[in-house]
């Protein structure tokens, strides 16, 4: 009988099994990676699930709902800074990056968010599971990025103007939030109907290295509730529900836990202690990823072997980690350290 890869990281994650090696997860990874992994194009979806196969994950990534993995708003009209920069170590040409608006965003006022062109969540198109579905492996699902109720929200309205907005416009900031969570909600429930999905990866970054952006209590209010909601439904289909955010999270887990999420990713090295973390919320939730991106990066493979190691001999043993990168695997990464950091995973033994 085939090893069903996916009931694995359920197992892994769900329950927080102890595992020899533990199932790795990554919320995604760069294409120049992914292809010099391959060893040659990725040109289609089958392609696409060649590298996550052969690379040893039990899932395909793929992003639905305002925003896409990156942080590219899928919403005409949404305000971005476009610039090039020289990004990856496979190519010289520079490529395109975009980012989000800072100061003040499209929507500023009651008249902007009323003449705003939103997206109908109903009408945005689902095809890709179709397609992907029949070419999964055995034991495969994809893992749904969605979320983004905060980052859709300040992306919308710039991070200035809607920091300044909590206090001096609390309605329109609650009017914001309010639609941008109905729409990812309902995105949300048509993927984790579709056969394909096994996973939701809610990706709404919510703190710097300091602690959270802003005050936890709009979290609360307009982003924690949404979350819930949506908890209660993958709970009840039976999909695996991740959460992850950068930056220093420790005033924030008992409210991740509170939502339903099994998983919290990336669990950034530097502002987290992953072993403090486990010790107080182990019982609860399971960790995913903390191998320091820089060191993936600028490091040697044997320093990223002797890190990915030493956070399975601290976090492994008995169960509820998952190895990864403490964010994603950029097109910076050298393929001789994420190979590094994979098959270390795939060797190493309680």
């Amino acid at each position: 009988m085939k090893e069903d890869r996916f009931d694995r990281i359920q197992r892994a994650i769900v329950h927080r099994e102890a595992m020899s090696p533990p199932p790795h997860f990554e919320a995604g990874v760069g294409k120049d990676v992914r292809e010099a992994y391959l060893g040659r194009p990725i040109n289609s979806i089958q392609d696409d699930i060649d590298f996550w196969k052969e690379a040893g994950y039990c899932f395909y990534p793929v992003s639905f709902g305002l925003l896409q993995f990156g942080g590219k708003m899928a919403t005409v009209g949404a305000q971005q800074h476009v610039g090039h920069a020289h990004y990856s170590l496979y190519r010289n040409e520079d490529i395109e990056m975009a980012w989000a608006e800072t100061g003040t965003g499209v929507i500023a006022s009651d008249g902007d968010f009323e003449k705003f062109v939103w997206p109908d969540p109903e009408k945005m198109s689902l095809s890709m599971l179709d397609e992907a579905l029949p070419l999964l492996p055995h034991g495969m699902k994809v893992i749904a990025n969605i979320g983004k109720i905060f980052t859709g929200t300040w992306q919308l309205m710039g991070f200035t103007f809607f920091s300044e907005a909590i206090h001096d416009h609390p309605q329109l900031v609650g009017r914001v939030f309010e639609r941008v969570a109905e729409i990812q909600t309902r995105i949300t429930e048509r993927v984790i109907a579709h056969p394909a999905v096994g996973a939701v990866l809610h990706a709404d970054d919510l703190a710097y290295f300091s602690g959270p952006m802003v005050n936890p209590v709009v979290l609360r209010r307009h982003v924690f509730p949404a979350y819930k909601r949506m908890g209660a439904m993958c709970s009840k289909r039976g999909v695996i529900y991740i959460y992850h955010s950068d930056g220093q999270m420790k005033d924030l887990i008992g409210d991740i836990v509170d939502c339903g999420f099994a998983g919290l990713h990336p669990i950034e090295p530097k502002p987290m202690d992953a072993v403090a973390l486990k010790k107080q919320w182990g019982d609860r939730l399971c960790l995913l990823g903390h191998i320091d991106v820089d060191l993936l990066a600028r490091g040697a493979p044997q320093q990223v072997r002797e890190q990915t190691k030493r956070n399975l001999d601290l976090l492994a043993r008995d169960g509820g980690y998952c190895p990864g990168s403490g964010n994603s695997v950029p097109d910076y990464v050298p393929l001789r350290n994420f190979v590094a950091m994979v098959e270390t995973v795939k060797e190493w033994r309680s």
